[in-house]
């Protein structure tokens, strides 16, 4: 590394308003007995010194995760990555370096994780000198794809979203995820952005408000890119029947570094069906912490569908991206349905 790209390494370090309140907020939070959080008081100067400290600290150790393991930094914040974690995602990061300019719109995707349950990308957006990005700024539509196992038979269905991370001048660096029900695989990864615009807020409706949507700039991005997939994820087959008739199945439980997902199959009348609306699933560690989920976290993907026209049998997906990185090992057991599953 050069003196000026070390330089410009520390530049864009300086965080802006938001990420200090966040991180003023994070630093002052701590757990009680029970978990629970208690928030310390913003008082004296000594305090707030040692805040501005910590969080100095904790940017530093940050970028310096970031810079040196090649990941980019607001992948490490998305994914809770800490020091030491890099290694169990080693073959699942990828660098594209892939770009395309349109109406002075440039749009370069950064990197890829995957996991057998998904894909995802961050990108980066600039926009010409003069256009304001504000945190109401997205893309009219934004699709992001990949290729995944055939299925002969049944109705699947995949889930795709997205988010901005962050926004400094001229420059949006966003987020999009790909979760599709079948199997991933090597093949092209394709990104669809189409409008650079914003959404009216809720107070700006009203009879002459016109469109919610408001287009600034005009035109569609397509980035297609091959993509390799190695697999991190460990999966169990337990066979496990739940239910008072024993009638449903959980097929499989997969998990990687990044989440989490249970597959079980049922009639109409199964468990699993109350499991869809109000239940949750608890995965224990071998700390003795836990983790609960369900249908209504943002990130959760609960579904169903139907394995085969010919019978009345449906394939259950209960998925969650975890808030951080885990080791496989650490996990012990999942339970649903008032049935536990031991993991080995």
């Amino acid at each position: 590394m050069r003196l000026n790209e070390l330089n410009g390494c520390f530049d864009d370090m300086a965080p802006d308003f938001e990420q200090k309140r966040r991180m003023l907020d994070a630093i002052l939070e701590r757990k009680d007995e029970n978990g629970g959080i208690i928030s310390m008081k913003y008082r004296t100067k000594r305090l707030v010194a040692a805040v501005v400290l910590a969080a100095a600290l904790v940017l530093v150790a940050t970028t310096a995760l970031a810079v040196g393991y090649g990941w980019h930094e607001r992948f490490i914040e998305y994914f809770g990555i800490r020091e030491g974690q890099t290694d169990l995602l080693e073959g699942a990061v990828s660098s594209p370096e892939m770009s395309i300019t349109k109406n002075g719109v440039t749009v370069e995707v950064l990197q890829t994780l995957a996991d057998s349950q998904g894909v995802y990308v961050i990108f980066e957006v600039t926009v010409p000198t003069g256009v304001e990005l504000t945190e109401d700024t997205m893309f009219f539509s934004t699709f992001f794809v990949a290729e995944t196992e055939q299925r002969s038979e049944g109705v699947r269905i995949s889930a795709s979203g997205w988010e901005v991370l962050y926004i400094a001048g001229n420059k949006m660096t966003m987020l999009a995820n790909c979760n599709p029900a079948d199997p991933i695989i090597s093949g092209t990864l394709s990104l669809s952005l189409k409008d650079l615009g914003h959404v009216n807020r809720p107070e700006d409706f009203g009879p002459d408000s016109g469109t919610p949507f408001v287009t600034v700039i005009e035109g569609e991005w397509l980035l297609e890119w091959d993509f390799t997939y190695i697999d991190t994820t460990k999966k169990v087959l337990p066979n496990q029947t739940i239910g008072a008739d024993d009638d449903s199945i959980v097929t499989e439980i997969s998990i990687s570094p990044i989440s989490i997902c249970v597959y079980a199959e049922g009639p109409s009348s199964s468990p699993l069906e109350d499991l869809l609306i109000r239940g949750s699933i608890t995965v224990e560690f071998r700390d003795g912490s836990s983790l609960v989920y369900s249908a209504m976290d943002t990130n959760s993907l609960f579904g169903r569908s139907i394995d085969s026209a010919d019978a009345p049998l449906y394939r259950y997906r209960m998925f969650n991206r975890f808030s951080s990185i885990i080791d496989l090992e650490d996990v012990v057991s999942v339970t649903l349905c008032g049935v536990t599953i031991p993991l080995g």
